[in-house]
């Protein structure tokens, strides 16, 4: 389908998503960065649902959790730049493309958001069990993930009803 092509002028509030979802992905590079070097070569990989480590690798792990953080961020970054290309689960007309464009752009931001912060809580938990400092994520990690995720998903596709 050939949507409309309109140019999504980010708000204040969006500005703010966008640069605390910088700032998420920084310091989960940062606290990488800052201890790669010290922990043991085999660290917790995998946490079953009640956030107990139940599988080990080596701490490269923890080099491919960041870079698919980059990804997401860098992935969804680009997504935000064509809303016209998305999937809608509405028909996308000349009078609804701007709002129904907006709608997906900010649901696109805030899956972002919520994303960057699971890695960096991912990365920072992985790295205490390794030397020690904790175990496992918690056993509220996995529903507290979820029902963001979920929740944004839901709340954005519902918005896009009413915006038809």
């Amino acid at each position: 389908m050939n949507n409309p092509h309109v140019k999504v002028k980010l708000t204040t509030a969006e500005w703010v998503v966008e640069a605390f979802a910088v700032l998420l992905v920084a310091i989960t590079l940062s606290l990488v960065l800052q201890n790669y070097a010290s922990l043991p070569p085999v660290i917790p990989s995998h946490f079953n649902a009640s956030g107990t480590p139940d599988g080990y690798a080596g701490k490269w792990t923890l080099l491919l959790l960041v870079s698919i953080s980059v990804a997401i961020y860098g992935l969804a970054t680009l997504a935000v730049k064509f809303p016209m290309l998305m999937n809608y689960p509405i028909p996308i007309t000349t009078e609804n493309n701007e709002r129904q464009y907006l709608n997906a752009v900010k649901m696109i931001r805030a899956i972002k958001l919520i994303t960057c912060a699971m890695f960096l809580y991912l990365v920072y938990e992985v790295i205490n069990n390794a030397k020690g400092v904790s175990t496992g994520l918690g056993m509220w990690f996995l529903p507290i993930a979820l029902a963001s995720m979920f929740g944004t998903i839901g709340y954005y596709l519902y918005r896009g009803y009413q915006l038809r």
